[in-house]
């Protein structure tokens, strides 16, 4: 499976560019969703994720937003503003997977 176009790699962190709404950033569902995509694209969460949130910004006419994969015209960024969404960077530090390391889940350490 391969990262959704929303997502990057960045220096040992996976980098999360959504439209959200605020309500949902800080449930436990978003842990499981960047989890899924860590652990199905190699890849082992360290902690939990850290998300920074924007307010829409004022457009003219004639400009854009591109946040992730994603080009927002004035009348996009209107359109989700009505409806209190905001823009979100959710970032989740990770190592790649490997295999056990031996002992690691010995009572005894």
């Amino acid at each position: 499976m391969s990262l959704p176009d929303n997502c990057e790699v960045v220096a040992g962190h996976l980098v999360f560019w959504e439209l959200a709404d605020p309500r949902t950033l800080d449930d436990e569902g978003l842990y499981e969703y960047v989890c899924f995509h860590a652990c199905t694209n190699g890849f082992r969460p360290v902690g939990r994720q850290q998300v920074i949130a924007y307010p829409l910004p004022e457009l003219e006419p004639d400009q854009i937003v591109v946040w992730g994969g994603r080009t927002l015209k004035p009348a996009d960024v209107q359109l989700y503003r009505d409806q209190s969404m905001v823009l979100a960077r959710i970032v989740l530090r990770v190592s790649p997977m490997g295999p056990a390391i031996s002992g690691a889940l010995d009572p005894r350490w």
